[in-house]
């Protein structure tokens, strides 16, 4: 007879609840494949079919794609999944969705590697299965979503290696995890750094002589990703804080309007820097951001719709103040001690989790607070638990609240999901594959000019099944633009530009996005 207290029934029922939400109409919803989502699978087919990326560069470790400059880990994923299955939008999709849907029992195993209770860790895996931004980004190929559960992988072998220093197996394990993390998202190279920083407290410096070789081949891993990937960081630099044109407008604007000595003075490019990210920090923790709206991209977000639900705010916000910060100002006279206790380390992490998102010129960003916005999920599984054990005598009726509101809140997004979601489609611009289908019909042979953006030429050779050999005898790619992208001009027999008048006079057929809908004009 199936036990249904049972941490191990329960923990398995909430990780089919997990796959139910991101693995449902997977292929359908969202309707079609983003321009990144297009870039990962059709780079992964010509992997595949030639050894070779869309610039012909063999195995490359950086994908350049339409310039952004990609990493390879998710890419070889749906190399792999395309051979096995086929190349389908579920596909491109699957590392996703496969990394969402084991994430609750992820987070499970780490915290009870982290000493934490049975029910306290069940509490933070429910919460994460049913966390907006999980469900949400793991039904789409975002390689941000697979890195996360790659990362918590490896903070359950650093809970581990704090227990058992001389089990080879960890070391090999935090090695090539650190150097899988590095392959598959920029997000967890900037947080090694930090990581490596707190390590020798989490891990006891008396028992240095314990751990010093695999902290030091860390260390080596992390310099070898800054220096390996400097292609990558140049680029991404051009949309952080530090480079945009934008930001130093603005400044030169502020610092000709100080007004007195004490006000120019502080008006220099640090001061004005370190005000910037504060307020990009500050703002992340906004409900605005985190429950009521989300941010300013359309992929990342149901429209009008945050991150998280009311409960991961107030019981994860109150979870790192209480049981967070709270541990510390309690432990500050013993700090050497204190910096081993799990909510301390829970802290650190949760406060370091913002800075790749804090220096984005477009923040706050949820791709780059992944795993902050996950945390708080943690945190609100842990301050439930020890809200329940607190007031013992009302528990039933806590436990009731709780159950009523997360049922409220998981049908109201479920319903916007599933049924209002799909009716909200323009923004991925559906029904690319029929209209292709359409043109080989009825114009097999006639060049066609597309109004669309630098992006649209992956979306079409993805969707066209465009071969290795047409592709590569065909793609015209423009100069780089101010931040290094490479838009498509031509593809297949596909010309792309900006507006109808820019149309040559021997393309006869037109395709463009009008009113909702893909309009075939012919001349």
């Amino acid at each position: 007879m199936i036990n249904f207290k049972s941490p191990q029934v329960l923990l398995s029922l909430i990780t089919i609840l997990a796959i139910g939400l991101r693995f449902w109409q997977l292929d359908t919803l969202p309707s079609q494949l983003n321009r990144d989502e297009a870039a990962l699978g059709y780079n992964a087919f010509l992997l595949v079919q030639t050894g070779q990326d869309e610039w012909g560069k063999p195995w490359p470790l950086v994908l350049e794609s339409f310039g952004d400059y990609k990493l390879p880990g998710y890419v070889w994923l749906v190399a792999i999944a395309g051979q096995i299955f086929g190349w389908h939008d579920w596909v491109v999709r699957l590392p996703s969705a496969a990394a969402g849907s084991l994430l609750p029992g992820l987070i499970y195993i780490w915290l009870k590697n982290l000493k934490k209770a049975d029910s306290a860790a069940l509490w933070a895996a429910l919460l994460t299965a049913v966390l907006p931004v999980s469900w949400f980004y793991s039904r789409m190929g975002f390689e941000a979503n697979l890195a996360l559960s790659f990362l918590v992988i490896w903070l359950i072998l650093v809970a581990k290696k704090a227990t058992s220093y001389s089990q080879v197996w960890l070391d090999v394990g935090l090695i090539f995890g650190a150097a899988l993390l590095i392959l598959t998202y920029n997000t967890p190279l900037l947080l090694l750094p930090f990581i490596l920083i707190y390590l020798p407290w989490l891990w006891g410096f008396e028992n240095w002589k314990n751990w010093w070789r695999t902290w030091l081949w860390l260390l080596v891993i992390t310099g070898s990703g800054f220096y390996g990937l400097a292609t990558l960081f140049g680029q991404k630099s051009a949309i952080t804080l530090f480079s945009d044109p934008s930001v130093w407008n603005n400044f030169v604007t502020q610092r000709q309007a100080a007004r007195g000595i004490l006000t120019h003075l502080t008006s220099n490019w640090y001061v004005y820097l370190a005000e910037q990210i504060l307020w990009r920090w500050w703002r992340t923790w906004s409900p605005e951001f985190l429950v009521l709206r989300g941010g300013t991209h359309p992929w990342h977000a149901l429209p009008g719709a945050g991150h998280i639900f009311w409960i991961h705010y107030v019981f994860g916000i109150s979870g790192f103040l209480v049981l967070g910060l709270g541990k510390i100002c309690n432990q500050l006279t013993k700090l050497k001690d204190c910096l081993r206790l799990p909510e301390i380390w829970l802290a650190f992490l949760t406060i370091i989790s913002l800075i790749p998102a804090m220096i984005t010129i477009d923040a706050p960003h949820a791709t780059r607070s992944l795993l902050f916005l996950v945390l708080l999920a943690v945190w609100a599984g842990l301050m439930i638990d020890w809200f329940l054990n607190r007031f013992q005598s009302y528990k039933k009726i806590i436990l009731g609240l709780i159950g009523l509101i997360l049922i409220l809140e998981i049908g109201r997004y479920g319903l916007n999901y599933f049924k209002s979601f799909p009716n909200q489609q323009d923004v991925f611009q559906p029904g690319l594959n029929q209209v292709i289908q359409t043109l080989d019909r009825d114009y097999p042979q006639t060049p066609i000019a597309v109004v669309g953006d630098g992006y649209a030429y992956v979306l079409w050779a993805w969707y066209s099944q465009l071969s290795p050999r047409d592709f590569f005898a065909t793609v015209i790619k423009q100069l780089p633009d101010r931040i290094g992208f490479r838009y498509g001009q031509q593809v297949g027999r596909y010309h792309f530009i900006m507006q109808a008048a820019d149309r040559d006079e021997s393309e006869k057929i037109l395709v463009e996005w009008q009113n909702s809908s893909w309009q075939i004009k012919t001349f």
